[in-house]
């Protein structure tokens, strides 16, 4: 008998299941997709929305949260801005608040982005640690407000 990798010594023919071809996954897309929050995990239809590899080992920064890491790039109101971090503790005199916002919104027009808003809103915290409130005020444009 000559040798093959799916035969065992005591194996004398190759059944069915060792011969089938498998092929490549593929996404269904003559199915109509199920809703995501109440689709069965035994549900092994792939409907093209699943998570890839990288993202279940090593998933995105507040993604429990079902925050999508381009929620910080988005252009975001003023009112919006201070709101949010007036709730997570940082409280400032309205015209600090202002020019916080003026300096995040530059070349944005009307909109500042998280990421730009807490890095601008860093740097006066850091001035204010320093002692140089004043010289931040004044530079980044205090009397634009």
């Amino acid at each position: 008998m000559a040798f093959h990798p799916y035969l065992s010594t005591s194996s004398t023919s190759v059944t069915p299941y060792q011969t089938r071809a498998f092929g490549c996954p593929s996404v269904r897309t003559d199915l109509p997709k199920a809703n995501r929050a109440t689709r069965s995990i035994a549900d092994s239809q792939n409907y093209g929305d699943d998570y890839n590899a990288r993202d279940l080992i090593s998933p995105p920064a507040f993604s429990d949260l079902a925050m999508a890491p381009t929620a910080f790039a988005e252009g975001k109101s003023k009112d919006y801005l201070i709101q949010l971090f007036q709730t997570i503790g940082y409280t400032f005199p309205g015209e600090v608040s202002q020019v916080i916002f003026q300096v995040a919104s530059r070349g944005h027009g009307d909109l500042a982005t998280i990421k730009d808003y807490r890095a601008v809103l860093n740097e006066y915290v850091y001035a204010c640690e320093i002692g140089k409130e004043q010289e931040w005020l004044e530079v980044n444009g205090r009397a634009e407000v």
